[in-house]
């Protein structure tokens, strides 16, 4: 408990850092008011704090227009430490968020008839407040509503309640009386309470319409979950840190699933999304270190998993919004989401030719990853895009990036190789290589008309060494076919290494009834280019060559099958 009462004062702290300072139009009787045509916002003045007893009427007159009050602002009440009671009139349809917030001498709240949300917040450790009834107009009950609420031990809820969010009756007496085991609010299974034994399953029942969020937070001891095809929503975090669980059946009724929902859940190794789901949160599997299989199920009109990919891909934005180890990104995606790659155990991952965005902690954490190619596509690179890539040494910058943000490169302290191919200069937050020793150990590579600037230039006047570019490309390879299946890659450039990729597929089908298998019926593919130190690689070669069955026996063992093609790529690769 005192983990998650701290963890939601962070919370809350970052909160208070965007509190907005209200303007309002009018004071009549005490209250201030927004107006706009006929409606009326309660609102505060941050220079006069409410305080007593708080009766707001359904309608005032300024200036000789009436107005219904319809609403009232977030944090209109927001520590008001003399304020003992409100009435809010049936005529407010909408409460902002936080709106009774540390409100701690506050005794009772009189809620409209027609309210439809309790808003995130609404009474977020107001202590002094012990009783609430709910009217029957509330289907939603959001994030924190009565988190910290300590007196609160009378709660009336109404039937109709369809949606109870994160924490939000967390550190209330009225909670702590249920007993220990998964508490259920009307259709929402809303939290498990008190010790998890070892290697529980747990059941949802039917009819459940929600996971409400952190519900089995950090449950380490859960093996197993049924969820119901009632169940639309999985709130945020609802299963974050059950590392017992290797499995999990998402049913064809979900149509949301929350950020972080099943975060550190190590022991997952795959995951498919139905066709079902509309939304989903941030990064819902971050951090599922065993998670090799992600799969968008056909039919899903927001989210796909094109091309066999291992990932979530946002159809509409071609954004991609979670990965897994074998993730491959293919052509099309435009953009990587907050956090869609973060922690995931790559060594090297190729970035397609179509991305243009690369948001904020991408591929922060992936500790495995040894170089990077931004393709010429991308222009922005977000804050801490690649930050704490611990082994991180070889990052190539494509044409079109404009900027680096705060701590893109960041704690990647074995960065050996940075090369800068824009070709005008990347302006770079002073933090961009933040704590990576490119002082002591790397070497920035600029286009020669841009050296000076570059080595005038923080951060990158910090790097040990700023070298020019090359110019000159390495020599197009040449492909021979020489006897006995052996193939040759020859580059007129001196000390050129080659990168050669083969493959195979048959030839063109046989129509006759009749044929014999000594016609051809393997094509070979070989690419190829040339890399050496000093040089721009090459251009890319090809060539391509049919083989009958009795040549395409490479390997000698009287059969042409792939051990054939294996062996022509050792050939190749002079194993």
């Amino acid at each position: 408990m005192k983990q998650k009462i701290t963890r939601i004062l962070m919370a809350a702290l970052v909160l208070l850092c965007s509190v907005p300072a209200s303007a309002y139009d009018a004071e009549i009787d005490g209250i201030f008011y927004k107006l706009s045509e006929q409606n009326a916002i309660v609102t505060r003045n941050y220079s006069k704090d409410y305080e007593g007893d708080v009766v707001i009427p359904s309608s005032v007159t300024y200036n000789g227009v009436s107005y219904s009050v319809s609403g009232i602002d977030e944090y209109c009440f927001y520590e008001c430490e003399g304020l003992t009671s409100v009435v809010i009139p049936n005529s407010v349809v909408q409460i902002g968020n936080y709106a009774l917030r540390e409100c701690p001498n506050l005794k009772s709240v009189k809620l409209p008839t027609n309210l439809k949300v309790i808003p995130d917040g609404f009474l977020f450790y107001s202590t002094g407040i012990t009783s609430i009834v709910i009217p029957e107009s509330v289907t939603e009950i959001e994030d924190c509503a009565f988190t910290g609420c300590s007196s609160l031990a009378s709660i009336t809820l109404p039937d109709g309640i369809a949606k109870v969010g994160t924490t939000a009756f967390e550190g209330t007496p009225w909670f702590e009386e249920f007993p220990d085991g998964l508490v259920y609010i009307g259709p929402v299974a809303y939290r498990y309470k008190g010790a998890m034994p070892s290697n529980t399953e747990i059941v949802i029942k039917d009819g459940t319409t929600m996971i409400s969020g952190e519900c089995f937070w950090n449950r380490s001891a859960l093996a197993s979950v049924t969820i119901p095809n009632t169940v639309t929503c999985i709130g945020e975090g609802a299963f974050h840190n059950c590392g017992g669980l290797t499995s999990i059946t998402i049913p064809n009724s979900v149509e949301e699933i929350g950020g972080n929902a099943f975060g550190s859940c190590n022991g997952l190794t795959s995951v498919t999304i139905p066709s079902s789901v509309k939304k989903l949160g941030y990064w819902p599997f971050i951090n599922c270190q065993g998670l090799t299989s992600i799969t968008v199920e056909s039919g899903n009109t927001v989210y796909d998993s094109r091309d066999n990919c291992n990932a979530i891909i946002e159809t509409g934005t071609n954004m991609l919004v979670n990965g897994c180890k074998y993730t491959t990104i293919p052509e099309g995606v435009q953009s990587i989401a907050w956090y869609g790659l973060s922690k995931v155990a790559f060594t090297s991952l190729t970035l397609p030719n179509s991305l243009e965005k690369i948001t904020r902690e991408s591929f922060r954490d992936c500790d495995c990853l040894t170089s990077i190619v931004i393709p010429d596509g991308v222009t922005e690179i977000g804050d801490l895009a690649f930050y704490s890539c611990n082994v991180l040494a070889s990052v190539s910058l494509g044409k079109n990036v404009k900027s680096l943000d705060s701590r893109t490169f960041a704690e990647c302290p074995n960065l050996k190789d940075v090369y800068c191919h824009a070709t005008e200069f990347v302006d770079a937050s002073t933090l961009a290589f933040e704590n990576s020793k490119v002082d002591e150990n790397a070497t920035l590579h600029v286009p020669g008309s841009l050296l000076e600037t570059y080595k005038a230039t923080a951060p990158w006047s910090d790097f040990k060494n700023i070298v020019a570019l090359p110019t000159v490309k390495c020599a197009t390879p040449t492909i021979t076919l020489l006897p006995n299946g052996r193939v040759k890659v020859e580059s007129a450039t001196e000390g050129a290494k080659y990168v050669t990729k083969v493959t195979a597929s048959s030839a063109d089908p046989v129509t006759e009834a009749e044929f014999s298998l000594d016609a051809p019926l393997v094509v070979y593919t070989i690419i190829a280019y040339a890399t050496a130190e000093g040089y721009l690689d090459s251009d890319t070669a090809t060539s391509t060559f049919r083989w009958e069955k009795t040549e395409n026996d490479v390997n000698g063992d009287g059969n042409v099958d792939i051990g054939d093609v294996v062996k022509l790529v050792n050939v190749i690769l002079e194993k």
